[in-house]
């Protein structure tokens, strides 16, 4: 679906007379209405589909949905069986030469980028959760 907000204020947008005179803090029902659609918007982004992320949110509650990074289409769907063991790892910290710090999986070694706190990241694209700590075994 495309999206159906832009960007502006609400009362200014509709042209409401009633936000300057009846309507205390500027908030009547259509302008919270208006605010939390362009709120899922932002979140989704310019096109969605609705049936796509239903399905999601079904995997989710159902406790079949694995999120790696930030963003929606990064989700990955895992069918709700243990049929395989839980592979355990750790975020080893590293450090390059312009003194910035990166982690990497202690499984497969891919780093992790866009998280600024690897506490943030409990699982690696590998898939191995990342619940070990330094002095733990691997």
């Amino acid at each position: 679906m495309k999206r159906i907000t832009f960007d502006g204020l609400f009362c200014d947008i509709a042209m409401c007379k009633a936000a300057h005179e009846d309507c205390p803090h500027g908030i009547c029902s259509q302008r919270q209405t208006w605010e939390r659609l362009k709120l899922l918007e932002d979140v989704l982004g310019d096109n969605y589909d609705l049936d796509r992320l239903r399905q999601m949110v079904q995997a989710e509650q159902e406790g079949s949905l694995l999120i790696i990074g930030l963003g929606i289409k990064e989700a990955v769907y895992t069918p709700p069986a243990d049929s395989a063991p839980v592979v355990h790892a750790r975020w080893v910290p590293e450090y390059h030469r312009d003194r910035v710090l990166l982690y990497h999986c202690s499984r497969c070694g891919r780093k992790l980028l866009r998280f600024r706190d690897p506490r943030e990241a409990t699982y690696c694209f590998c898939g191995a959760r990342m619940d070990l700590r330094e002095d733990d075994d691997e």
